[in-house]
Parts: C-alpha cells; sequence; structure tokens
C-alpha cells in the first residue's frame, strides 16, 4: 500500500510540475459510463480477490476548468476467498449442503457491493492537438459490500431468506476517493474517453447481528481498499462557451 501511495504521489508531483496550465473556458456537463478493474487492500484483500465495477457519474466542469461530479458504481466479482469456511457448520464432512430431497445442493457465492461518491477536482489542460488534458479528482462518501449467496433452484432452506443474511457478512460505511486519470476528445462527437487510477478506502462495520460462521457479531471496525483501472465514455448533456457565446446540447 506504501508503494502505491508513492507511485500516486510521484505522478501528481510530476503532473503539476511538468504540465503546462491552459484553461478551458468551456463549461460542460457530461455524463460518463465507467467499467473498471479493480483489487482489494487491507481487511477487503482477506475476503475478496480481484473485482469488476461498472457505473456512471454526472460531472461538472467549470470555465475555470474546476471538476464537480457524483459517481455511482456497481462492484461484482466471482472470487470469494472464505467460500469454504462459510457453510462449515451446515456441510457434510466432504464440504457440500444437502437439500430439503437429501441431495448435494448447489451453491455459488459472489462478491457484490456498491459505492456511491461525491468528488472535487481539477482538469489541467495539455497543448495537444486534440482538447485533452490530466484529471485530479478526490472526494467521500459510502461503500457497501456483501457476499451474494446463490442457491440454484431454492432447495437449501438453511441457506434461504433470513438465514442467508447470517452468512453474508454485509459491511458498510463511509469512505473516501482519489483519482488521477487523462481526458481525451479525439472527436467531438464520437470518441471522448476518460481513463485513470483510482482507489477507494472505506471504514466499515458488520450490518447483521449475527453471523453463523463466526456464531456471533463482528463489532470490530475494517478498513476496506480497492483499487484500480478506470475507463469511461463520455457523452456531453451540455456544453457553453463565454467567449464564443455558444451552447450546445447533447452532441
Amino acid at each position: 500500500m506504501k508503494k502505491i501511495l508513492f507511485i500516486n504521489i510521484f505522478l501528481l508531483t510530476t503532473i503539476l510540475s511538468f504540465a503546462q496550465k491552459f484553461i478551458d473556458s468551456t463549461k460542460t456537463l457530461s455524463l460518463i459510463a465507467h467499467y473498471s478493474f479493480d483489487f482489494p487492500a487491507i481487511d477487503m484483500k482477506a475476503r475478496y480477490g480481484n473485482n469488476s465495477g461498472v457505473g456512471a457519474e454526472l460531472s461538472y466542469k467549470t470555465s475555470k476548468n474546476v471538476l464537480f461530479a457524483l459517481d455511482y458504481n456497481y462492484i461484482f466479482g466471482n472470487n470469494v476467498k472464505i467460500e469454504d469456511s462459510i457453510f462449515k457448520g451446515i456441510s457434510t464432512f466432504d464440504g457440500f449442503i444437502l437439500d430439503q430431497n437429501g441431495m448435494y445442493a448447489e451453491v455459488f457465492t459472489f462478491e457484490r457491493g456498491f459505492s456511491l461518491i461525491a468528488k472535487a477536482g481539477y482538469q489541467f489542460q495539455l497543448p495537444t492537438k486534440y482538447y485533452s488534458g490530466i484529471q485530479v479528482l478526490g472526494g467521500g462518501g459510502f461503500l457497501q459490500h456483501k457476499i451474494r449467496i446463490e442457491n440454484r433452484e431454492n432447495v437449501a432452506p438453511q441457506i434461504l431468506g433470513d438465514y442467508a443474511k447470517g452468512y453474508d457478512y454485509l459491511r458498510n460505511g463511509p469512505a473516501g476517493y482519489l483519482y488521477v486519470g487523462y481526458v481525451f476528445h479525439a472527436n467531438q462527437k464520437i470518441i471522448k474517453l476518460t481513463a485513470g487510477f483510482d482507489c477507494l478506502f472505506a471504514f466499515t462495520q458488520s450490518r447483521r447481528d449475527y453471523l453463523f460462521p463466526i456464531q456471533g457479531p463482528d463489532n470490530g471496525t475494517h478498513i476496506d481498499i480497492i483499487y484500480g483501472f478506470k475507463i469511461g465514455w463520455i457523452i456531453n448533456l451540455y456544453k457553453s462557451n463565454k467567449t464564443e457565446n455558444k451552447k450546445y446540447y447533447f452532441n
């Protein structure tokens, strides 16, 4: 984690030191559809493997290159590291759960969650042929994640309904956010992309009164971190240039 923090600080310092400062006077309201591939760290790493995220961001850039955004991200993954130990108390000696018919039930576990983040930052314009720049943003909001338990045909009553909540390890809490990325408009009608590195860190707590695998509640506070690479497609909803006194909608 220290190496990641050092790299982010180094990149930010380099950008501020060497990038020439240009001001794009265009005010822009945009919708960004994005995908991310992320790695868990600290407490979250003990429970999940790598995950993905899809979501949407509503972003506004002022005529002074100041950025404001509201971002929603849906988190999903297939690697639950503690899968073997979750159902230890209700499984057979060889690790299977019996359904109501006395057969082995098909049980699958997945990582699921979401984040909602309000962000603010700045866009450093670059002296290139195309409209492009470096974006640096920070913010805060909310993170939630849990283990989704899927029992095909719902034939294992031990993990259905309220019983499933005793195994899902639902956690949530306040979160902080950092992002450094590049925005590129090669074609004002089609090719508008953004890509960069982000880090989400949260202080979460269990929201279940009782967890069957540990035979009691989880009363601790956890540090959950997700970091990775994000790419997005930009759809401009509104643009206004004070110099040219023009306005554009849905371009």
